[in-house]
């Protein structure tokens, strides 16, 4: 509905929430609209400043105007205060010829006896019976009933709790954080929220522009009659704004008599705050019609709230890329797998995993010498042999020689899955592009990375996480990484450090990938030192990283000192720790608190004592070479995170961290 008649309209207090996008919509009706703020007297525009206890003396607020909105009130002062503004308001009215005030009231000035809240519902006149905002506005609403001057009419106009961008605190008043992630419901769980959208309080308040009281004054009730209950709304803000994993509500009983206790204890000391009024206003249950106002301006108030939460609050919208949707291990129907490079992560990772995945079908294993496993598994010369079709191709040999297995496999049929590091330089890189594109064009099979970390229990419980609570935007990533010294490595590859470039693309492959695998955008170096140790190794890599969407600041580093992983997650919401050596996973959606240390603790100790289980009953608990050889044998839940397109800019950062370090 368009107002039929332009007019002019002051609003006082436009720049605060509730007020932000009013001018705007009653400019685009036609008004002529003015705005008044606190500040030192003076006009720029169509904003007047000036104090607002003196507002009718202010020189540049002559007039005239048809209509006053009010949203002014002096949180930070006292009832007296507020009340000399309202004194000044009514004075500015009447000297300036206003017809209509319409004042921002509030649904706190109902009485707390009020079952049902209506328009004629009793409204609360004793500000001693209400908390420090309530108690402001039924002062407020006093003043305005007992000093009403003749010929202005007023609209108390009452909305519920307003929703918008550039909300500060969608929980005040509901609920607190408790250590452990956990929200504690303040009040009677199935009170009512009285939920309403900023874009329905400006449309009523454009209609009640247009629809001045018929008397001397109207109420408008602005509030969706079907918010949720207070327990409903804390968990909704677990869910969209990751505040917590759980509402821990107590029955009004146990609410009640604390108040009670406290009631003593500020007879006893003297203080003014009463926890009777704050905590049975908190406690009682209400519930809204605002069918009279409906009806009135001619619209419905059902607000979708939920979409309301979340779009109130900043970076809400994640920026990131989500790499999989977590999985466990299911039956293959997979019935021939080929090998190249049996060694030992074939039998300590692969050939678990296939057993994991139920595979009963053939497998023909590939090495530089032929031979015969201690388990009885032909072992063939690579130099010769032709691979003949497959469900899988596995290539587990050392990553220097990953490209050399491109000839064998080139007439194979079948998908490929490459151990990491897939390759060392960008002409590898782009060689397996190249041959991924060739086999996918030909139907052949595409070409798969085995980042295995992916899937760990750790971070398949961190993917849940954030599937089940928003995390807003990812803002960055910080990884602490320390190893024993290289030298303590059989493998002579993995000791010639500076050769293997072991502590970047060997030890700290898996970490730079979880911690890069949210976007697909390319990485540039932004700051980054690194040394070398007295047997010329690299002992340390020190810097930063950055995506469009977000940073990653990395210390890694080999030497004497014992081995540990840590990989923090900085989100808009809420940080998320993944933890290995062992495997653990804490989010911190609450304050910092001893609770979470020791929630860090209990994981550390199951970690332990499921790698411990899993030594004495000689069985991997961790599933993540299965989960990826699923994801090669065509899973849609994780294949495509590992296919060479999906992480070639991952490979391409960490050849530009290469590049600095080793040249």
């Amino acid at each position: 509905m368009t107002p039929t008649a332009p007019q002019r309209i002051l609003i006082c207090g436009h720049r605060s929430f509730a007020a932000k996008e009013l001018g705007p919509l009653l400019t685009r009706y036609g008004h002529q609209v003015t705005n008044f703020t606190r500040g030192r007297i003076g006009r720029e525009g169509d904003t007047v400043r000036g104090p607002v206890e003196k507002m009718h003396e202010n020189p540049h607020l002559a007039g005239p105007f048809d209509t006053v909105i009010n949203y002014i009130i002096l949180k930070d002062d006292d009832i007296a205060a507020n009340e000399r503004h309202m004194d000044s308001l009514l004075k500015f009215c009447s000297g300036t010829g206003v017809k209509h005030l319409i004042h921002l009231s509030s649904v706190s000035v109902y009485s707390a006896a009020a079952k049902v809240v209506t328009e004629d519902a009793p409204a609360e006149t004793d500000p001693s019976r209400k908390g420090s905002y309530g108690a402001l506005k039924v002062a407020q609403d006093n003043w305005l009933r007992n000093h009403h001057p003749d010929g202005l009419k007023i609209t108390y106009f009452r909305p519920g709790f307003i929703f918008g961008p550039g909300m500060l605190d969608p929980i005040i008043g509901m609920g607190a954080r408790l250590p452990g992630n956990q929200v504690l419901c303040l009040g009677g769980a199935g009170n009512r929220v009285s939920a309403i959208t900023r874009e329905l309080v400006d449309e009523a308040l454009a209609r009640t522009v247009a629809k001045p009281p018929e008397g001397k004054s109207q109420v408008v009730l602005v509030v969706d009659p079907n918010g949720p209950a207070r327990k409903d709304y804390l968990t909704e803000c677990c869910k969209r704004l990751g505040i917590g994993t759980h509402v821990v509500s107590l029955p009004k009983w146990f609410w009640l008599t604390a108040a009670a206790g406290g009631e003593v204890m500020i007879k006893f000391t003297g203080m003014k705050v009463s926890p009777w009024k704050v905590i049975s206003n908190a406690c009682r249950e209400q519930r809204f019609d605002p069918r009279a106002t409906e009806q009135r301006l001619d619209m419905k108030f059902n607000a979708d709230w939920k979409t309301a939460l979340t779009n109130s609050m900043d970076e809400q919208v994640p920026n990131f890329v989500w790499p999989y949707r977590p999985v466990e291990p299911e039956t293959t129907r997979a019935r021939r797998v080929n090998i190249i490079g049996y060694g030992g992560i074939i039998k300590q990772k692969h050939l678990p995993a296939l057993k994991k995945l139920n595979f009963e079908g053939t497998i023909e294993a590939y090495d530089v010498k032929a031979g015969k496993d201690p388990n009885g598994q032909e072992i063939k010369a690579i130099e010769g042999s032709t691979l003949g079709a497959a469900d899988l191709h596995i290539v587990a040999s050392p990553g220097r020689f990953h490209n050399a297995a491109i000839p064998l496999l080139r007439p194979a049929q079948g998908a490929i899955l490459v151990e990491k590091p897939l390759c060392y330089t960008e002409g590898e890189l782009d060689e397996w592009l190249a041959f991924d594109t060739e086999r996918r064009m030909q139907n052949k099979g595409g070409v798969f990375i085995l980042h295995n970390s992916r899937f760990k229990p750790n971070v398949l419980a961190f993917m849940r996480h954030l599937q089940t609570y928003n995390p807003g935007r990812l803002i960055s990533v910080d990884i602490n990484y320390q190893s024993p010294s290289v030298g303590k490595h059989s493998p002579a590859w993995r000791r010639d450090e500076r050769g293997s470039q072991t502590l970047l693309l060997d030890y700290s492959l898996h970490w730079l990938d979880l911690a890069m695998m949210f976007t697909r955008d390319a990485w540039t170096v932004k700051d980054l030192r690194w040394t070398m140790n007295k047997q010329g190794q690299t002992d340390l890599i020190e810097g930063r990283i950055t995506s469009p969407q977000y940073a990653v600041n990395l210390c890694l580093r080999q030497g004497f000192i014992p081995k540990r992983c840590r990989v923090m997650f900085t989100f808009e919401n809420y940080l998320c720790s993944l933890g290995f050596f062992p495997d653990t996973f804490v989010p911190h959606m609450s304050f910092d608190s001893w609770s979470l240390y020791k929630k860090e603790s209990k994981a550390n100790f199951r970690a332990t004592f499921g790698k411990v289980v899993d030594k004495l009953t000689k069985k991997d608990s961790d599933n993540s070479h299965a989960v990826a050889m699923m994801g090669a044998l065509g899973d849609p839940r994780v294949s495509e995170c590992m296919t060479i397109g999906a992480m070639q800019n991952i490979y391409r950062g960490l050849f530009v961290l290469s590049k600095a370090v080793y040249g």
